[in-house]
């Protein structure tokens, strides 16, 4: 009996320790670092514009961004390339910016493939506004002015292979455009992200 149990034990040991580092191989290739290609997909909700004689409130809005950047255990760092606009039968305003974003890992999962992170970013661009004239013989508005912005939120990602995560964010952007008569634009946003990592 003894000699029985001894036998059962050594091979539960041999078990343990084959499997062990076949574990530890598939925790680590669950996620790669490196090189990181992400696109996110966003629709806004009303965006709230507000200047010293103006308060605004628009309609649905579409936008997209493209950031190029690197994964890492911590975080992803990368420069984040936006555009966002809004338009109707006889107007149109829109954004183009760019500027590092962050995104801050909160929580991982056991494997690191489910992760949980804070959005940060600031941005620097142009603010397009066209406008058609409301009467025949009245002049239409064009303007083209600065904006910079913020981005604060929150995402999460799940790597479908380590080298593909995809992800969903939610967050407020807030634009403050104009250098003289400065105007704030906000809008709440949802995106979809897909991203490509190419490392380790």
């Amino acid at each position: 009996m003894r000699k029985n149990l001894g036998w059962v034990v050594v091979v539960l040991a041999v078990a343990t320790a084959s499997l062990a580092p076949a574990r530890s191989e598939a925790q680590e290739q669950s996620a790669a670092t490196g090189f990181l290609l992400q696109g996110a997909l966003a629709a806004t909700t009303p965006m709230v514009s507000y200047s010293a004689t103006s308060f605004m409130l628009y309609g649905l809005g579409l936008g997209g961004s493209l950031r190029l950047g690197g994964m890492f255990d911590f975080a992803a760092l990368a420069l984040d390339v936006n555009y966002a606009s809004l338009s109707d039968d006889s107007s149109y305003s829109g954004q183009v910016k760019l500027g590092p974003l962050a995104e801050i890992f909160l929580w991982r999962s056991g494997d690191g493939a489910a992760r949980l992170y804070g959005l940060v970013g600031v941005t620097f661009g142009a603010h397009m506004t066209r406008e058609d004239p409301p009467a025949p013989g009245l002049p239409g508005i064009e303007d083209d002015t600065f904006v910079a912005g913020l981005k604060l939120g929150a995402g999460g990602m799940y790597f479908l292979h380590p080298s593909f995560p995809i992800g969903v964010e939610l967050g407020v952007d807030t634009a403050f455009v104009g250098a003289d008569n400065t105007g704030i634009v906000c809008s709440f946003f949802a995106a979809l992200t897909l991203g490509f990592v190419a490392g380790s």
